[in-house]
């Protein structure tokens, strides 16, 4: 979502995931005037679907069904919102679905119990006033599956740990006094915390996820928000991290682009790299460059002589630490 008088982006959530990315998105137009409306969607191919609005990444409030043994070359949805129509390809057929988007959403369960009895409960009240407690921990069930190892996985017990230090942080490190901590940590504390878990997100990017929290419901109140809790970090850390993890083929097409743009055949020399790294896109300093040189190999950018030429498998073995052994590389 883009903000339509500033153009900065508002909001980025993860699309549904289903085989490949989807290619075409519509909305539904809903029945009821008080509806939250809902979404149709196709992969490139084999898979059609349906979702609620608002977007926020939650997979349980998406569903898909193969529509297609192959390519969809097109969907589209009735005027009245009941039908959608998917056309195919090579299998030269044009599907109509009746559209009944009124289903409740059946959520992972908990280790407490079955979804079930936490409804239950959740409908019956609480008696020990634990009842916001438990509707936060069935919202967040969803999201927590996407985590590596899901709730109380490695990652999420890293997540809580970096976030615990990034409260003390804020508050201060050097005291013994006892602190009081609510949960919350500041915006500026987001980058150093997705990048302790491993996500490093440009600085364009780092702009965009602190915009989103800042401004969530500017338009409703009037006021920015300053702080995240752990719950929404969490949601903000799965919505824009890469689907897919960096890899030796993205290496290859980055160094492809910067080749061709030099003149070169397969290999670029360390100085005219170190050059493009410290004056182009978000340029680094000569300090920031020999820093991520030290901790990388080991030692700073003089060790290497400028005319030292690198392709895409060099580089991302003897700079970047990528595993020779390792498939995806064809040495050229």
């Amino acid at each position: 979502e883009y903000n339509i008088d500033s153009k900065l982006c508002r909001k980025t959530t993860i699309a549904p995931r289903f085989g490949t990315p989807p290619v075409t998105l519509l909305q539904v137009p809903a029945a009821a005037e008080d509806s939250a409306g809902y979404f149709a969607f196709s992969a490139a191919s084999r898979v059609i679907g349906i979702g609620t609005f608002p977007l926020s990444g939650d997979p349980s409030k998406v569903m898909g069904i193969v529509a297609h043994p192959g390519k969809i070359s097109a969907l589209a949805v009735s005027c009245e919102g009941k039908y959608l129509f998917s056309a195919g390809g090579p299998d030269l057929s044009v599907n109509m679905w009746r559209v009944e988007p009124a289903f409740e959403s059946v959520r992972p369960s908990h280790s407490a119990g079955s979804p079930h009895k936490q409804l239950d409960s959740l409908s019956a009240g609480s008696m020990d006033g634990d009842l916001p407690k438990m509707a936060s921990s069935l919202e967040m069930q969803p999201f927590f599956s996407l985590l590596e190892g899901g709730e109380g996985g490695d990652l999420h017990n890293d997540i809580v740990d970096y976030f615990y230090y990034c409260q003390l942080r804020h508050i201060g490190e050097d005291t013994m006094d006892p602190r009081d901590l609510n949960g919350l940590i500041p915006l500026e504390e987001i980058p150093s915390l997705v990048r302790a878990i491993g996500y490093y997100p440009s600085e364009d990017e780092v702009v965009n996820m602190m915009n989103e929290v800042r401004y969530r419901n500017f338009v409703r109140t009037g006021q920015t928000e300053q702080f995240i809790n752990l719950e929404d970090f969490i949601k903000l850390y799965i919505n824009h991290r890469p689907v897919l993890p960096l890899d030796k083929q993205s290496i290859a097409a980055a160094f492809q682009e910067i080749s061709n743009s030099l003149g070169m055949e397969d290999r670029v020399s360390w100085g005219s790299l170190c050059q493009m790294l410290q004056g182009e896109g978000e340029a680094m300093t000569p300090q920031d460059l020999d820093s991520f040189l030290l901790a990388l190999i080991g030692s700073d950018s003089g060790s290497i002589q400028p005319d030292a030429a690198y392709n895409a498998p060099l580089f991302a073995e003897q700079i970047l630490g990528f595993e020779p052994e390792e498939e995806g590389f064809v040495e050229q």
